[in-house]
């Protein structure tokens, strides 16, 4: 199994608040735990099937789960440089008693993940800001903390099919759905039909105003869980749900645009004018301000 997506019972209802796991984070919580949290390039979400991710800019850093009678951190060995011979995940709460050992791991997930060393030049032969839709997926969380509640959210909707949305939003106390495209997403123009996130985001749309009420419940739910276990200090009712996701596109591109890349702007503000759903566009330097 892997333990990053561990099988789910597919039920709002798995989540559960008396679980020994946010007990323990609760009332006992080990040395390594309050590194996390005290670290602010890393931000925790958690699942409907009570364990916990750390992230690094949407790369995981560890999986904490309550299990043999105690609090378990385990992450991808390729995060911690292990042969091939080794089990493909390792205990790793030993490096995350340290700043050192955090450090180890982030740069692994720049490394390993994220690539970073050859994404930033070719970037900078592309001239776009940033190629990368999870590192601005993470700027966003560590940016607005207060915003986004989670994400990553993920419901198994059938054996073929899963919903996944990249960021959930709490304004004031409604909570709102939004997708993620980076402008050079192929999905969002086609030639010759409708582009592919028009139907996407209807899929999306559907399953928020079947799932409404239950999404609101699950998620005052896991706000009381954050704020007990050290991850939220905001407001934890929620009153309303947007029934329509937004579609966020983020224009990295930078300096004199191409005639492709004009082409591409334009047809942004064509999709946004024909859509149903809210699309906001914005420049990437614009983005966390």
């Amino acid at each position: 199994m892997n333990i990053f997506n561990p099988n789910t019972n597919g039920s709002f209802d798995a989540l559960n608040e008396e679980c020994r796991l946010w007990r323990e984070l609760e009332n006992n919580p080990p040395q390594w735990w309050k590194n996390i949290l005290e670290d602010k390039g890393l931000y925790v979400e958690i699942r409907k099937d009570n364990y916990a991710n750390i992230y690094y800019h949407g790369g995981n850093v560890a999986l904490v789960r309550w299990t043999g009678g105690k609090i378990t951190a385990e992450t991808h060995r390729k995060y911690l440089e292990k042969s091939d011979e080794t089990d493909l995940y390792q205990d790793c709460t030993a490096m995350l008693q340290s700043k050192e050992g955090l450090e180890f791991i982030k740069e692994r997930i720049r490394e390993v993940y994220h690539k970073l060393p050859q994404r930033k030049e070719a970037d900078e032969q592309n001239k776009v800001y940033l190629s990368n839709e999870k590192w601005v997926q993470g700027e966003l969380k560590l940016r607005f903390p207060k915003r986004y509640v989670d994400s990553e959210f993920a419901y198994r909707i059938s054996d073929t099919e899963l919903i996944r949305f990249d960021l959930v939003e709490l304004r004031g106390k409604e909570l709102v759905f939004i997708e993620l495209k980076l402008i050079t997403d192929s999905r969002l123009r086609s030639k010759n039909k409708e582009p592919e996130i028009i139907e996407q985001m209807a899929k999306y749309s559907d399953f928020i105003c079947e799932h409404a009420e239950m999404l609101k419940a699950y998620y005052t739910k896991l706000l009381q869980i954050k704020k007990r276990i050290g991850l939220w200090d905001g407001e934890s009712e929620i009153e309303h749900i947007d029934l329509k996701p937004i579609l966020l596109i983020v224009n990295t591109y930078k300096g004199e645009l191409s005639k492709g890349r004009e082409e591409r702007k334009k047809a942004m503000g064509e999709l946004k004018e024909k859509t149903s759903f809210e699309t906001v566009i914005v420049d990437y330097p614009d983005l966390c301000r």
